[in-house]
């Protein structure tokens, strides 16, 4: 049911509703267009038992904390949850698992309920780094491995690795034209260059994560549409968290076997 826990944004779905209306007003849109948006994209059907509650009350609590809640959203969620909720969806995972979703479910009802707080303004991340620049870090063995910045998405860079993994690194114009690395299995035998966003978290950026920028090489085709569905924060460990980081077993001088 893309739920990990009974918190109410313990759910794919919830983080997907908060994560797109934060977004829309980052991007300038008010309360009543970043609303009409978040329901053409995410809005159930009126049958979609399974997902409508996750859905309304994710949404309203999401707008209450931003001091934006529309009454119409407000009065949609409260229904749902005065007959019932989603209890039913936890049943099989026992009693336990039913209370602690019910009062998950009760916490959400006091914020609707309660006293609501001053609107917030959100605004979208800033970084230093442009498309096209080209950064590294030592990781295994001492190797560099080298990221590029395909394209900047609502404040956050998205980056591609490309197809290094060596002690030395190469000139700026050497790097220009190494190949994006292609991540293969049985779905894109063909390969696909991974896009992932880079994230800061507890304030550490590229710099405090120990990355340097080598220069810009410009961007390459397709960088605009660039998939960013994999998210990393800078100071994660990409040499096992990430799968195209295969590289580092993969290459050698000269290319890969």
């Amino acid at each position: 049911m893309g739920a990990w826990g009974t918190a109410l944004f313990s759910d794919d779905i919830a983080c997907d509703i908060r994560d797109l209306y934060k977004d829309l007003l980052a991007d300038g849109l008010d309360g009543a267009e970043a609303t009409r948006q978040a329901l053409s994209n995410y809005g159930p059907p009126q049958d979609d038992w399974d997902n409508a509650v996750v859905f309304w009350v994710s949404l309203a609590v999401t707008q209450s904390g931003l001091g934006r809640l529309d009454p119409a959203v407000a009065e949609r969620a409260l229904k749902l949850l005065d007959d019932g909720g989603d209890l039913w969806r936890w049943e099989e995972a026992g009693p336990k698992k039913v209370a602690q979703r019910k009062a998950a479910l009760e916490k959400a009802r006091a914020q609707l309920t309660g006293p609501q707080p001053p609107r917030r303004t959100i605004r979208l991340p800033k970084t230093p780094l442009q498309p096209g620049d080209v950064l590294t870090r030592p990781v295994q063995d001492d190797r560099y491995l080298l990221l590029r910045v395909a394209r900047i998405k609502r404040g956050v860079p998205v980056m591609v690795m490309l197809d290094f993994a060596d002690r030395q690194l190469p000139t700026l114009d050497q790097i220009a034209q190494i190949p994006d690395y292609l991540w293969v299995d049985k779905w894109r035998p063909d390969g696909i260059a991974l896009g992932f966003s880079m994230n800061i978290y507890k304030r550490i950026d590229h710099g405090k994560a120990g990355y340097v920028v080598l220069g810009n090489i410009g961007t390459r085709s397709d960088d605009e549409d660039r998939d960013d569905e994999v998210l990393h924060d800078w100071q994660d460990d990409l040499t096992t968290s990430h799968p195209g980081y295969d590289v580092l077993r993969a290459w050698k001088p000269g290319g890969k076997d």
